[in-house]
């Protein structure tokens, strides 16, 4: 039997976690949040598993939609489709910009209004 994949998923790879992996037995610190991916090649791993690879900056919508239009065109396929979206945690504010933190941290109100100065906001509702 003959399987069509329709399938295209996109792995946001900005290099950090939000927990992290135990620093060593019985310590029950998950401090490490560095890439567990650093150094792989994780293209080739998925390449390896019958996955058709595509890459891209993911903050760069020229970038992004040319990419998953180049998905979109393979069509019909045997294989389906990873896109590994290139990111940095944050990107663009200073406050948050590669920082683990901010998986799952909720902003203060003075945080936002850092953020809102940065970001050339005149008027936060709170």
């Amino acid at each position: 039997m003959e399987t069509d994949y329709n399938l295209t998923a996109i792995l946001d790879w900005n290099g950090l976690q939000q927990f992290g992996w135990p620093l060593g037995p019985g310590e029950g610190n998950r401090g490490d949040k560095r890439d567990p991916w650093a150094g792989v090649d994780l293209k080739g791993i998925f390449e390896k598993l019958g996955w058709r690879v595509l890459e891209s900056d993911g903050h760069d919508y020229s970038k992004i939609i040319p990419t998953l239009e180049e998905a979109k065109n393979f069509g019909d396929s045997d294989r389906p489709t990873m896109i590994l979206a290139h990111t940095i945690k944050g990107k663009g504010l200073r406050l948050t910009e590669g920082k683990y933190e901010w998986h799952s941290k909720i902003a203060t109100k003075a945080e936002l209004k850092v953020v809102a100065e940065e970001l050339g906001i005149e008027e936060v509702v709170a």
